[in-house]
């Protein structure tokens, strides 16, 4: 068999010391730290800050004021559970589409947009004395 010890450079072809100095030249780049734009990194922060912070909300206040929403509008216990789980029915469809909206627009303005609607569902949720209109508020906030 032949000798498998690795030649020196400057025995190899042209062609091959031109490879391996393109590799190091695209080493050297790939070493050197990138350049971070933290007015974007804001930016996202502010929003999944935002997002969360209206999910939490919108998951927690359910519990929390059902006993008082069913003293106001005498609501079954099934209307009850509905209310809570219409959220999740909400999701569910909005999961059937999301591939399709996220590949038709850029993902930072569906983002904006979805927190937008966030918010405005649950302004909805927190002025509606209907029923039905909570029942619409709740699977938006789902959707959205």
């Amino acid at each position: 068999m032949g000798d498998l010890r690795p030649t020196p450079t400057a025995e190899l072809p042209a062609g091959n010391a031109n490879l391996q100095v393109r590799g190091q030249e695209k080493a050297k780049e790939l070493s050197e730290k990138p350049v971070v734009d933290w007015s974007n990194r804001r930016k996202i922060f502010i929003l999944f800050l935002l997002m969360n912070l209206l999910l939490n909300y919108d998951t927690g206040v359910i519990p929390a004021s059902l006993v008082q929403v069913k003293r106001e509008i005498h609501m079954s216990f099934q209307e009850q559970a509905a209310l809570g789980s219409l959220v999740y029915l909400g999701l569910c469809t909005a999961s059937l589409i999301v591939s399709t909206v996220f590949q038709q627009f850029s993902a930072a303005r569906t983002m904006i947009w979805m927190l937008s609607l966030n918010a405005c569902f649950c302004l909805l949720f927190s002025l509606s004395y209907n029923l039905y209109l909570m029942y619409v508020s709740r699977i938006g906030m789902g959707k959205a």
